[in-house]
């Protein structure tokens, strides 16, 4: 006796009922930097990490597809390259024409904010990373806890970071105490 079957092993779906999503179809998309975002300053140009696509099972896949990038927020504040991911802190020049290439040209608009960049590849999206645009930085100042007076608030001091002063850790010897 033998039995004719369709073929179909579960080990190659996510569900063991042969049904849903496959092992080597795209379920999310991981992009970084996740925790911190990016922060660009006026007409800077800038890049995501490379997204990662993964199962069901959170292992690496390929997509079938090309990634699309997108910026959710004011346009006018970011702007992304929908092939690539190359960010704009402004607005990218599309149409140009006469021989000069489109997303070539970060024009800036001066405008602060965040807006959110995500990838999409295959149906899935990825997290939203922040991005966020600002003047150039012209100067940091760093305070002391000399130069820190809680009670003056124009002293820029921050009552916690005093608070929380680190308690210094004896040096590791390797003896036992």
């Amino acid at each position: 006796m033998s039995v004719v079957g369709c073929g179909s092993n579960p080990a190659n779906f996510c569900s063991s009922d042969f049904q849903g999503p496959r092992l080597t179809d795209v379920a999310t998309i991981n992009l970084e930097p996740r925790v911190f975002g990016l922060s660009l300053q006026f007409a800077q140009i800038g890049n995501v990490g490379a997204p990662q696509p993964l199962n069901c099972l959170g292992n690496a896949v390929t997509p079938k597809g090309k990634f699309v990038f997108g910026i959710t927020g004011d346009r006018t504040i970011a702007d992304i390259n929908p092939a690539n991911g190359s960010l704009c802190a402004g607005i990218w020049n599309r149409n140009t024409g006469n021989g000069v290439p489109d997303f070539s040209i970060c024009n800036p608009t001066n405008k602060t904010g965040t807006v959110t960049v995500t990838a999409n590849v295959d149906g899935a999206s990825s997290n939203g990373v922040t991005l966020f645009v600002h003047p150039q930085v012209a100067k940091t100042t760093a305070f002391t806890e000399s130069s820190c007076d809680p009670k003056n608030p124009s002293s820029n001091c921050c009552p916690q970071a005093i608070a929380l002063q680190p308690t210094p850790v004896p040096i590791y010897t390797g003896t036992a105490s």
